[in-house]
């Protein structure tokens, strides 16, 4: 005889959830399925929807167990025979898995290049053939070495890795990351150069003269904050409001993956203006002209042979990056305001530690309007 089960959990993922009952007036609480004999540990769910599935997978396991008579005092059933997973199994599952997942650019290409990496080396090493339950931080620690160049390459690699072992937590093959136990590597922090006031006006001045996009790319990026290759790149003109006062990007267009506003200063509207946006179709790419966006080494490309010339003509350093628009724009905003919570919300920045850090890497202490953009 036993009391209907109840699912006792929080809102908090650190907060560990079970199912409680009571079996012949005795409490009995269960955390995960092995007493019962199936895998199943909400406690290990990556977020609240996908702890809720695995609660009521696991009240429904124990409540068709216990209508059969079973109670947990019993003597304990012959576990069952658990297939081995070989670490080569687990990453054959990988690229299907990939492809239903809705990726940027940038990040797909980075678990490509670490997945061919480490199937090469496990392909060739006994590693290939453990059990991938049995796979420590210890055992990864040879592939990981070979990027040791740099504190940024290794933790580069590191991060990437552990994307991939994350994904076999998700398909349930294992319990922890063993990525997380490996040893970290003191990143090098490269202070990203911001251009002077001098410097913005010339390398815009020579930029304007040289390639119109980059010219108008380099003012998205310091006047409006967007990023170049992914945000920039693929403007339509259905992004603009009816005046070219305000972008908007929907979650799919941007790194944040929210629904993104940020206003447009009158010295880049004017150009807008003038370039006859009003004539394209609502889905046409403002830089393309068509509904395709040019490919996403367009502007790095271009960047790359005017940079080489400024730097030749000392116009700027081999320090200053394409970026440096808007690490400016950060600089200037920060003594504008003085307030790093604007710069967080008019950057995107996922959480004002980022936007800290960000000041920080400039050198500096640590809901924007139109007037708190940076003047040009």
């Amino acid at each position: 005889m036993y009391t209907e089960p109840e699912i006792i959990v929080t809102k908090k993922l650190n907060i560990r959830a079970y199912i409680k009952t009571y079996i012949n007036g005795k409490r009995f609480r269960l955390y995960n399925g092995r007493t019962l004999g199936i895998k199943c540990n909400p406690n290990y769910a990556q977020s609240l929807q996908d702890r809720k599935k695995m609660l009521d997978y696991l009240c429904y396991q124990l409540k068709k167990k216990l209508d059969t008579g079973w109670h947990p005092w019993m003597k304990k059933e012959k576990p069952i025979e658990v297939k081995i997973v070989t670490v080569k199994d687990a990453l054959r599952m990988l690229p299907q898995l990939l492809k239903t997942e809705k990726l940027s650019e940038h990040y797909e290409g980075n678990l490509g290049d670490i997945y061919h990496k480490f199937w090469n080396y496990a392909r060739t090493t006994p590693l290939g053939e453990m059990n991938i339950l049995e796979v420590k931080a210890s055992h990864l620690l040879a592939f990981l070495h070979k990027y040791k160049t740099s504190g940024t390459n290794y933790m580069n690699k590191r991060a990437a890795l552990g994307a991939l072992f994350k994904r076999f937590i998700d398909l349930q093959i294992i319990e922890d990351n063993p990525v997380h136990k490996a040893p970290r590597m003191k990143r090098v922090v490269e202070r990203n150069v911001p251009f002077t006031k001098e410097q913005l006006k010339k390398v815009l001045e020579v930029i304007k003269k040289e390639h119109e996009d980059v010219y108008l790319c380099c003012l998205f990026m310091y006047g409006c904050l967007l990023r170049p290759h992914t945000e920039i790149r693929q403007l339509r003109k259905k992004s603009f409001d009816d005046f070219f006062t305000k972008i908007t990007l929907g979650g799919k267009e941007n790194k944040s993956r929210k629904i993104r506003t940020v206003q447009i200063p009158e010295y880049v509207r004017s150009i807008l203006l003038q370039l006859h946006l009003d004539e394209l179709n609502v889905d046409d790419n403002i830089f393309s002209r068509t509904n395709e966006p040019f490919n996403q080494y367009y502007f790095h490309t271009a960047w790359s042979r005017i940079k080489t010339r400024l730097v030749k003509d000392k116009v700027i350093s081999k320090e200053h990056t394409f970026y440096s628009f808007r690490h400016t724009a950060a600089v200037n905003m920060y003594l504008k305001t003085k307030d790093p919570y604007k710069i967080q919300q008019a950057f995107g920045h996922s959480s004002l530690n980022v936007t800290l850090t960000y000041l920080r890497n400039l050198g500096m202490m640590t809901n924007a309007s139109l007037d708190d953009l940076p003047d040009l």
